[in-house]
């Protein structure tokens, strides 16, 4: 998929000198792609994403796979093939490979440049992914600054950084009010340091901008509930459980439900 290019310049002089015939067992025969293995390369790369938003990973891996060999130098692929392998599959070295891959084609890539930062975020290597991070922020016509805020926020926060955390957070929600990680993250921070009228306003904005986030239901319900107001609590717990019912966090909210709904019973035993 990825491949090691730290040496291209010397293979291609090296290339000059001697005959395909000769290079071939060393390096392989390359050439320049045409017009044609670009369109071509295209048409594949389109398909591997339509399968990716399918969920057939296998496939868009194949599909990818087969642009890059016929356009090496095709970025876009190489982030779309780290994505995958990223995300869908947990191969973080090979992901790390295509995403470095991407920039050695595009160096001010800002798009890979976010992804590699949440990549190091998820091994453990904080400041390359906030070198990475504050380079895609660098960039001025970078169309999603706010993902890229939001990543650097949380590596920040796993740094014990947590008051610039907060300000890379809310700088995200700001420019994204759609931001649902950005309000769930900025939540969980607020809560852990303790500021928890903050975390209230937070995890408040977290569901009135994302109603559909099972997430954002079960921590205002999380918070109606330690209020007092029952009523208001089981409605978000039971969208919580209708939002994503086969799932841990459904499983949570639908304990709550039961906690709730024994507590009316012995309420309801006590009066009679």
């Amino acid at each position: 998929m990825s491949r090691d290019f730290r040496h291209a310049r010397q293979r291609f002089l090296l290339g000059l000198m001697l005959p395909c015939s000769i290079l071939v067992l060393q390096l392989g025969c390359t050439h320049t792609p045409t017009q044609e293995d670009i369109t071509y390369a295209q048409v594949r790369y389109d398909l591997g994403v339509s399968e990716a938003e399918q969920g057939n990973v296998q496939a868009a891996l194949r599909e990818l796979q087969t642009a890059i060999d016929r356009h090496p130098d095709f970025a876009e692929a190489h982030n779309a093939m780290g994505l995958l392998l990223h995300v869908s599959m947990g191969r973080h070295d090979k992901a790390e490979a295509a995403y470095l891959e991407a920039l050695r084609v595009r160096p001010d890539f800002s798009e890979v440049h976010n992804n590699l930062g949440a990549l190091y975020i998820d091994m453990g290597r904080y400041e390359d992914a906030e070198r990475h991070l504050r380079a895609a922020l660098e960039d001025v016509v970078y169309s999603t600054p706010y993902l890229a805020q939001g990543n650097l926020g949380w590596s920040l926060y796993l740094q014990g950084r947590h008051e610039e955390a907060v300000t890379q957070l809310r700088s995200a929600v700001i420019v994204q009010p759609l931001f649902c990680q950005g309000h769930r993250n900025l939540g969980r921070i607020y809560r852990e340091i303790g500021r928890h009228a903050d975390a209230r306003a937070a995890f408040k904005q977290f569901k009135e901008h994302c109603p559909e986030d099972a997430e954002a239901q079960y921590e205002w319900g999380r918070i109606a509930f330690e209020e007092g107001r029952t009523e208001e609590a089981r409605e978000a717990f039971e969208a919580c459980f209708r939002l994503s019912p086969r799932s841990t966090l459904g499983d949570a909210c639908n304990r709550h439900l039961e906690v709730m709904a024994d507590e009316r019973e012995v309420s309801w035993g006590s009066e009679g």
